[in-house]
Parts: structure tokens; sequence; C-alpha cells
């Protein structure tokens, strides 16, 4: 009798956001029975000796699923079997990058400054870089009244071309007080939106021409009346 052979075959047949299931073949027994596996996954920029997270399955199973992982993120996956006489040498490690989720973080550093009595600019930063989880294509600016019961309005600026994180809001009422928010969106779904932010558009127009010559409207603005919920299935529970 011996150690059993690594398990083989090492297939990940479902690869979630945050989770990745594993199949494998049963190896060679060393002619004593098989008693465990343990399945062992580390990010791939780790060593195995300080990133080694362990998983044991009784004989009987040949799949388990690993929990806890980070969207769009790289790991290791290795196996060893045991039997009566001892542990099998580890598997050769597969590579598996979990898939994108909808981000986590809202946008940063979100300021906004009443350009004249009907427009105010908006700009932004995209979310901290580990809370995107995928590429960000997108941002909805929502605005409205502030202290009403109206919807938020949206409009959506696409990440395309010479991009930068602003907007200007026009056709707004003069010298109104108004809620804007802003989130980030990508292949997965939308955020959460920034903390609100209240702004008055100005009585009049006096001191707004010389703001107006440095604010160029993107170009890569699409306009919408739609509400929140209507705009982007993943971002109803926010508007609600």
């Amino acid at each position: 009798m011996e150690p059993p052979d690594s398990p083989g075959n090492i297939l990940a047949t479902e690869i979630g956001s945050r989770s990745i299931t594993i199949r494998w073949t049963a190896p060679y027994t060393g002619n004593s029975p098989i008693v465990s596996y343990k399945i062992q996954h580390k990010l791939s920029s780790e060593t195995w000796a300080e990133g080694d997270r362990t998983t044991t399955v009784s004989e009987r199973e040949t799949t388990a699923v690993l929990r806890g992982l980070k969207p769009v993120t790289s790991y290791h996956v290795r196996l060893m079997a045991k039997n009566g006489i001892g542990w099998s040498e580890p598997s050769q490690p597969v590579h598996i990058t979990t898939a994108e989720d909808a981000p986590e973080g809202a946008p940063t550093a979100v300021h906004a400054v009443a350009s004249s009595s009907n427009t105010i600019h908006v700009s932004w930063q995209p979310p901290k870089k580990d809370l995107r989880h995928g590429a960000v294509k997108g941002y909805y600016v929502g605005y409205k009244p502030y202290g009403g019961s109206d919807n938020y309005v949206y409009q959506t600026v696409e990440v395309q071309g010479d991009f930068k994180e602003e907007i200007i809001l026009t056709n707004l009422r003069r010298a109104t007080k108004y809620s804007i928010i802003v989130q980030a969106f990508n292949s997965k779904g939308s955020g959460p939106p920034c903390d609100e932010l209240i702004i008055d558009t100005l009585q009049s127009d006096w001191r707004s021409k010389g703001v107006a010559k440095i604010l160029i409207k993107p170009s890569n603005v699409v306009k919408t009346n739609k509400v929140a919920r209507k705009v982007h299935k993943s971002q109803s529970n926010f508007f609600e």
C-alpha cells in the first residue's frame, strides 16, 4: 500500500462572482480506500504558504463549492486525496477568475455647483477600485426638486471615448433647491448612490457667464426621463 495519486481532471463547472464549483476525478487509491479530499485555494498573487484556504470533503464527493470569494479576482485551486497511509501530492493548480458583480461602492468626490439659473454642473470620481467588481460602463445621475414627492429623473453618462466624469444638468427651475445623486453601473447592474447633494440654482444669471465658459457639455450623455426603477433593474431597491 502507498499514498494515493493526486486527483485529476479538475474543472470549474460553475463560476460565480463569489463562489466556484469544482469537479474532479477520483485518483488511483494506492490499494487503500480514499477517506477524504482536501481542496486548497489562494489568490494568484499569493504563495501557498501565505494564502492557503482549505475545504475538506468526504471520499464520496467529487465536487465542492468554494465560497467567500471576491468578484473579478484570480485564484489558484489544487486538490489532494487521503487514504489510510496518508495524503497524496498536491495536484497541478488550476487558474480560475471569478465573475463580475454589480458595484458595491458609490462614486467618490461628488461635487455639484449651480452654473446658471437653470443649470447645475456635477462632477465625480469612480468608486474605489476594490468595490467596482468589474469595468464601470457608465453612471446614472439622478435629480429632482428637493423635499417633494417626485421621483428622480435620470441622465445616463456612458464611459466611452474621451470620457470625463461630469455632466451639466439643464432645463432646471430658477432659484430652486435640487437633490442630486450619482451611481455607477457595470455589465451586472448598478451600485449604491452617493450621499444626496442639495444644490440651489441661481436666482439670476449675472455671474453665470464666467462659469459657462469653462464647462463643456459632455458628448456621451444619454437623456432620459425614466424613474430609477425603469433605468436599470438592479437599482430599483435604492429609490422605491
